[in-house]
């Protein structure tokens, strides 16, 4: 599995994880990933699109080794993500879905300053009450809010 581009994995619960993922992926989708983090010694070089819906990730550990082909992070109704990670760690991110992660409450600054971020999708983030006074987002042209009813303060985007 050395030069594994693509993994898939939906309905499979593997509770240690994966001990090996190649470095050589640039689709990693794992619907229902069982653990509360990813892996310390991840090293995804040449990943593209990151998919971790509905899993039991909390967030994404500091320290985070570099994605820099990186264009697309989902994390769709990931109920037990509680805060972003500082999205310097993939400089080349377009798309970012965490809609419906209702236990959301803390946006990482970094996110809302991403020049090349084009879609930013939020909806049914529940937990969300405020977003980082600072945005500026050039790139941006779809966001989703929606029923985030406890937000109360935020710029225009």
């Amino acid at each position: 599995m050395i030069n594994l581009r693509l993994l898939k994995i939906h309905n499979v619960q593997l509770p240690e994880g994966l001990e090996y993922l190649s470095n050589n992926l640039r689709l990693f989708d794992w619907e229902g990933y069982p653990l509360k983090s990813l892996p310390p010694n991840l090293q995804l070089d040449k990943i593209i699109e990151l998919k971790m819906d509905l899993s039991r990730i909390e967030q994404l550990q500091q320290g985070i080794k570099p994605f820099n082909n990186l264009k697309s992070i989902s994390f769709e109704n990931c109920r037990y993500l509680i805060k972003t990670p500082d999205f310097t760690f993939a400089p080349n991110l377009e798309n970012v879905n965490l809609q419906s992660c209702t236990m959301l409450h803390e946006i990482h600054p970094s996110l809302l300053v991403d020049k090349k971020i084009t879609y930013l999708y939020m909806m049914k983030c529940t937990s969300l009450t405020t977003l980082p006074n600072q945005i500026h987002m050039e790139s941006l042209r779809r966001h989703n809010l929606s029923w985030c009813y406890k937000l109360k303060k935020f710029q225009r985007l």
